[in-house]
């Protein structure tokens, strides 16, 4: 039996993650993206996102197809002040960075899913955070030793969302019909690297 034919939607969140390696400095939370860490992270994403795409199309109509992004897709052309803030109307076709390439084929590699009539969202997360895992299960115990601190020059945008409040909106966009394309998925009232280092200490 086709079980595709009983769903309503997919939610593909997979992906290497981008903060780990293989580097022997990991100990020191030194993980530089090597080329093949970058091809990994890259791969995991757009291979599994195409694939899920063309099965998609070649399946049940009308399916909503919600896919996990990042808004490293706007690049660093949104950093600093005075600078206009990006929202989901902001071409992304010239940001800048590695991630944002990454943004970018991800979100290409969804669009033949569209073609053939679903329902496709890109989520454009913030950094989640969660104790239980991801970037604040690194940094908490570094705080709580009276680390941390703030990286660079600290004026740059640091969107976050808690991972309850990613769930909760996850299920508004699978139960909002006219939702499509790009969303950003972070909490209001953005901070800055310096306000969420204050904050975290």
């Amino acid at each position: 039996k086709n079980k595709q034919n009983e769903m309503d939607a997919i939610i593909h969140l997979s992906g290497e993650n981008i903060s780990t390696g293989s580097s022997p400095l990991n100990p020191m939370g030194i993980r530089p993206w090597t080329d093949a860490k970058k091809k990994e992270i890259l791969d995991s994403r757009v291979i599994t996102t195409s694939a899920l795409a063309k099965s998609i199309a070649a399946g049940k109509k009308g399916l909503s197809f919600l896919v996990a992004g990042g808004v490293g897709a706007y690049g660093s052309k949104f950093i600093g002040k005075g600078v206009t803030p990006a929202d989901e109307s902001t071409d992304i076709s010239n940001s800048d960075g590695f991630l944002a390439e990454v943004s970018r084929q991800w979100e290409a590699a969804s669009q033949e899913a569209k073609e053939s009539g679903a329902r496709v969202v890109n989520l454009r997360n913030g950094v989640v955070l969660s104790k239980k895992g991801g970037a604040m299960a690194k940094l908490y115990p570094i705080f709580l030793m009276g680390g941390g601190g703030i990286v660079g020059p600290g004026d740059q945008y640091f969107p976050y969302i808690s991972a309850r409040d990613m769930a909760r909106a996850m299920i508004h966009v699978l139960q909002t019909p006219a939702l499509e394309g790009p969303v950003n998925m972070c909490a209001p009232g953005g901070c800055t690297n310096e306000e969420f280092t204050k904050a975290m200490g």
